[in-house]
């Protein structure tokens, strides 16, 4: 049984990868969704295996070892399908478009984590790569690390509060919407939500990283860590008023900022660089010589609505006659 496993396992692996590294988008959505799934099914038989045979001498290391691989290959190529997004000048992609991502916290509350990338193909060494997570009330992340990345999170709606490891103490803070949450690589950390309401924040990965968290089930005595509350700096600008912040780490260099767009406002601005916008709240057409579309989180009951646009001139028309809408940005410099 476990020889099948890992014969068969290596061999769909092959292929998905052999598949995924000649995807150029657009990508259809139905067939992600299809690669996602049998990438799971691998993953979760060969986590299922492991549990089996734990209690038995007669298995080898040799053969753990392998099919630890496999997992950890299994969820290398899922994640790299967040990235498989739109072509073209503009796109924007609904929620049953999204890559979503569920974990349950220490606690039993499931944390729901939502990806998206902009980029020209799956296999680059720079990008843009933001996450969206619903941290839902009451809920205790587990602590985690990120070994490859550091981590900036904004909070965009509710309170959270976050917990860190340094200089070998554990520091809390507590976060308001608008502020950045730095935490460099290595850094043993956990999110809380200790509010009645859910709290929505969007995270910049630097560099791109495809690495799940790595859990920390015991804490260790001697750490030394590093993280920062960010309080950005809001400036008038010509497309809307920004509350913007530069982030320059590792050689990638990205601006974040919330735009608000005052009822049945119109901003006409060029994009230099390929940006990523979240509409939170408010109904936004936009347009640019050759195309209109428009896209609302509030309507038909949708909540997530992430627009990608390239180097072009655009509009944002705020269509809204008395709600002021709220768009979280990620620009690359």
């Amino acid at each position: 049984m476990i020889n099948t496993y890992i014969n068969n396992s290596s061999k769909k692996l092959n292929e998905i990868a052999k598949m995924q590294q000649s995807l150029i988008p657009p990508v259809k959505f139905r067939e992600r969704d299809q690669r996602v799934k049998a990438l799971l099914r691998i993953r979760d038989k060969g986590k299922q295996i492991l549990k089996q045979v734990s209690v038995k001498h007669n298995f080898s290391v040799k053969d753990r070892n392998k099919i630890t691989q496999i997992i950890k290959r299994a969820n290398h190529l899922k994640r790299e399908n967040c990235l498989l997004q739109i072509s073209g000048s503009f796109g924007i992609l609904k929620p049953n478009q999204l890559c979503i991502f569920k974990e349950k916290s220490k606690n039993g509350i499931y944390e729901v984590r939502k990806y998206f990338g902009l980029h020209q193909n799956i296999y680059y060494d720079n990008g843009l790569c933001v996450s969206m997570a619903v941290t839902t009330p009451n809920l205790i992340q587990n602590y985690h690390l990120h070994s490859d990345m550091d981590e900036y999170t904004m909070v965009l709606s509710g309170k959270i509060d976050v917990e860190a490891i340094v200089n070998n103490k554990i520091k809390s803070f507590s976060v308001e919407p608008g502020k950045i949450i730095l935490v460099k690589k290595g850094t043993v950390h956990t999110l809380v939500n200790r509010q009645k309401k859910s709290a929505l924040n969007a995270t910049v990965k630097l560099p791109l990283g495809f690495q799940d968290r790595i859990g920390v089930d015991k804490l260790p005595k001697k750490h030394k860590g590093y993280i920062k509350i960010i309080k950005p700096i809001s400036r008038a600008e010509r497309w809307g008023t920004l509350i913007y912040k530069v982030i320059n780490s590792l050689g990638y260099k990205y601006k974040i900022f919330i735009l608000i767009i005052k009822p049945s406002q119109n901003i006409k601005f060029t994009v230099k660089k390929d940006t990523a916008i979240y509409i939170i709240n408010g109904c936004i057409e936009i347009k640019t010589k050759d195309k209109r579309k428009k896209a609302s989180p509030t309507r038909r009951g949708k909540k997530d609505y992430m627009v990608f646009l390239k180097k072009q001139n655009y509009s944002l028309h705020n269509t809204s006659k008395n709600i002021f809408a709220k768009l979280y940005c990620a620009s690359e410099l």
